[in-house]
């Protein structure tokens, strides 16, 4: 089965590409003082807009714990890839993420069952392409998520494949291509797992979505081409860069496959 997604999204590519001069990232709202159980009300699931809900110190945050299984340990800087800059962790930073994956726990813990995630519409990008970490996108999270951001509905649904189904792993949120560092931050800190964008990268005309992952090839996400000008040589399509923003984050444990 071919994938139907990726010509929808390589049209919003497009668009995002140079982004939008009027457009503003949605902060999210602020955390209240008070305190409050990290024990979340299943109504924060089911509420018609986001707001981050408070946790105190007392809570378990604490910025000397570990936070692996925040970010993949497989993402790396290069020609293809632009993440954000390091930023040291605060108390504040490290509750907030903690709140946000706990949100992601407990509002989306019903996709372990990736049949439920079908069926609300994420679609499995590239499924006949062999992959560590599969996305079950949402294209109409990621318009979404273009100018608000709601951990509860993730632009995508990382699983990896185990037997003949997938196993839930992770989340991906995504934010619009123009969004600065400050911006993203405010999102979900940087502190916490870095912000990354696919960049430069070259596409053949025709069947793309096969060629995003090819090994060795000079077109895709690890691709040798990366400029306008050697992708135009070849007759490709160059994209400056790809989906806009993004970060992973692991609120079900590590997503190295087993």
């Amino acid at each position: 089965m071919r994938s139907k997604l990726l010509p929808v999204v390589l049209l919003v590519l497009f668009l995002a590409a140079c982004g939008s001069q009027g457009s503003a990232v949605q902060k999210p709202a602020a955390s209240s003082s008070r305190s409050s159980s990290t024990s979340l009300p299943s109504s924060v699931c089911t509420s018609s807009t986001w707001t981050a809900p408070a946790i105190s110190h007392e809570d378990g945050a604490n910025t000397s714990g570990s936070t692996a299984g925040l970010v993949s340990p497989h993402m790396d800087m290069g020609p293809h890839m632009k993440m954000t800059g390091f930023r040291a962790p605060t108390q504040a930073d490290y509750n907030r993420a903690m709140v946000i994956m706990q949100v992601a726990r407990l509002c989306l813990a019903k996709y372990k069952d990736y049949h439920l995630a079908l069926r609300d519409g994420y679609q499995i990008f590239t499924p006949d392409v062999p992959q560590d970490i599969y996305h079950f996108a949402s294209v109409q999270n990621f318009f979404s998520a273009q100018t608000r951001f709601d951990p509860r509905h993730p632009s995508a649904l990382l699983y990896k494949p185990l037997g003949s189904g997938y196993q839930l792993v992770g989340v991906m949120f995504s934010a619009a291509a123009n969004s600065s560092e400050d911006q993203l931050n405010q999102l979900f800190p940087l502190s916490m797992a870095p912000w990354h964008l696919h960049t430069n990268i070259c596409l053949p005309r025709g069947d793309m979505d096969r060629a995003l992952f090819q090994a060795g090839s000079q077109f895709g996400l690890d691709g040798s081409i990366s400029t306008e000008a050697a992708c135009t040589k070849v007759g490709g399509v160059f994209l400056p860069q790809l989906f806009g923003w993004m970060v992973h984050i692991y609120p079900w444990g590590n997503a190295s496959p087993s």
